[in-house]
């Protein structure tokens, strides 16, 4: 009969489980923004990452329609401590679409990626006036 629970056995079981927690610790929530046409984009993320401490690979491609904004004009900060963390993505140029794609990737060893797709709204005329 051969045995099942072998120190090679276990070894393997507790590297992938350990691998498995550390991915599953990782994530990107819904975002969030009040997102108007003809004001710059301002986005917030609940962010959770393995590594403590802040992150600094964090980044952002945002595109205006089918216009990607350069990346000299967009910002992705880390903001909050461990357990409050979220990343804040920034635009400088108004936004001139009726919708914005924005790609974030964070995390250096292990990193996870989502796409928002976002439909800003037409202010209305009492916001104009």
């Amino acid at each position: 009969m051969k045995k099942l629970l072998t120190p090679s056995s276990i070894l393997a079981a507790i590297v992938l489980l350990g691998s498995g927690v550390q991915s599953a610790a990782q994530s990107l929530g819904s975002g969030r923004a009040d997102l108007w046409i003809g004001e710059p984009l301002e986005l917030t993320v609940p962010a959770r990452f393995a590594s403590h401490g802040n992150d600094p690979c964090v980044h952002a491609d945002v595109w205006y329609g089918e216009t990607r904004v350069p990346a000299t004009q967009v910002s992705a900060t880390v903001l909050g401590t461990d357990g409050q963390r979220r990343v804040r993505i920034q635009a400088v140029p108004p936004v001139d679409e009726p919708i914005v794609t924005v790609h974030l990737r964070a995390g250096c060893r292990n990193t996870i990626t989502r796409s928002y797709t976002l439909l800003p709204e037409f202010p209305s005329d009492q916001m104009l006036a």
